[in-house]
């Protein structure tokens, strides 16, 4: 099941935006404000039948639409939302696609693991029609996510209680620990406090006591493993062959540049068959994209939301600079900072007057301020030459 198509007119801040997705990896970016996290809310909602506050009409519209297209294995189907409301305490009755809602998982910004001590391991959740549509309007929630592995972990050797396919997939959770980081690998888990530990070259430790960016990537893994357990329990469906749709905000959240860098690659080989839709501002993830994976997003001048053309060859961005990507793919203005831009702008008046007193001291401003290996600061010293040589005639 993939998603094709969505058009959505006059919701929250976006006027109109018409995107083509990719079956297997969609990264969007864009400037703050544009509507990246309206697009996720707008696809996990084509997929709900409840009521919602989360989407809104556009202040200036009497009525938004959401026009979805989803490819569900070769059988076309199309969903359409009318939003009417606008007052944050309204809430508007949606009915998309609510049969195919099971297969459309939505992970929102909060993905934290703080310690939780377990007195004991409940039994998983149910996933009722109506808690899948909560989860798709409010996203999936990580907090129980210790419960869910630490039981499995304990079950595994007892007859009957895991299917095969809840082994196979506990021990892809298991190995989501080294391939965040090959050093790093599952323990054990303590049978008497359910706590969960994992080796590292530092010795073995507490779960919770991984980095913020190794607990959110877990999370992600985790939680994508979980949901698919959950919601399929009859279908007994492997997580790595699940096809269905999963929908990440600011995927970068909490991860180093290193990290950022690789964990597409980490989702794609984990789970090969799910279509993803991710939000992002970060270069390093879209510097290690294909090309065909991102949707950089800009506004013309009737406000209309609209995918920009991007140049792309073989290679995607990889032979792109942080700051090619930044300007040219993800719309940046300029990269450099709001101080260095006034310093420079100075420095470039004192050489125009002529003022070499003046272009001397910011000039050994900008030369403390740089980069040791700014090539930058080479162009500044000629500058700077042709003003004392002009005033030594």
């Amino acid at each position: 099941m993939k998603i094709q198509k969505i058009d959505i007119k006059d919701v929250g801040g976006i006027k109109r935006a018409i995107i083509n997705f990719d079956a297997s990896m969609n990264i969007i970016c864009g400037p703050n404000g544009i509507g990246k996290t309206t697009i996720l809310d707008s696809v996990a909602h084509s997929f709900i039948n409840t009521n919602s506050y989360v989407l809104k009409r556009h202040a200036q519209s009497t009525d938004g639409q959401i026009n979805t297209v989803l490819n569900d294995c070769d059988n076309i189907r199309e969903s359409h939302i009318s939003l009417k409301q606008f007052n944050p305490k309204d809430y508007s009755y949606i009915s998309g696609l609510r049969e195919s809602g099971r297969k459309v998982i939505y992970l929102n910004i909060s993905r934290m693991f703080k310690y939780v001590s377990l007195s004991n391991i409940s039994k998983d959740e149910e996933r009722q029609d109506h808690s899948i549509y909560t989860l798709l309007t409010d996203g999936i929630s990580v907090a129980d996510m210790k419960n869910w592995f630490a039981k499995r972990c304990l079950f595994f050797n007892t007859p009957e209680a895991l299917s095969e396919n809840n082994k196979v997939n506990l021990e892809l959770a298991k190995k989501c620990f080294s391939l965040l980081n090959a050093e790093y690998k599952f323990s054990r888990v303590d049978a008497k406090k359910f706590d969960v530990f994992v080796s590292t070259p530092n010795g073995e430790i507490w779960y919770e006591y991984l980095s913020s960016g190794f607990k959110s990537c877990l999370s992600i893994l985790f939680g994508i493993i979980k949901e698919i357990e959950l919601r399929m329990p009859d279908e007994e469906c492997l997580a790595q062959h699940f096809d269905g749709i999963v929908l990440i905000d600011e995927l970068e959240m909490h991860l180093h540049p290193e990290w950022q860098s690789k964990i597409v690659s980490v989702l794609r080989d984990t789970f090969p068959a799910t279509q993803f839709i991710v939000t992002t501002h970060s270069p390093h993830i879209i510097q290690n994209a294909e090309p065909n994976q991102i949707i950089a997003l800009g506004t013309d001048s009737n406000g209309y939301t609209y995918v920009r053309e991007l140049p792309s060859n073989e290679f995607g961005y990889t032979g792109w600079t942080l700051d090619e990507v930044l300007k040219d793919v993800m719309g940046m203005e300029d990269t450099r900072s709001q101080k260095l831009q006034s310093m420079l702008a100075a420095f470039d008046q004192a050489i125009d007057e002529e003022n070499k007193i003046e272009a001397e001291r910011i000039y050994k401003e900008l030369d403390r301020a740089l980069h040791p290996a700014n090539v930058l600061r080479k162009m500044l010293s000629i500058d700077l030459s042709s003003v004392i040589e002009e005033g030594s005639k």
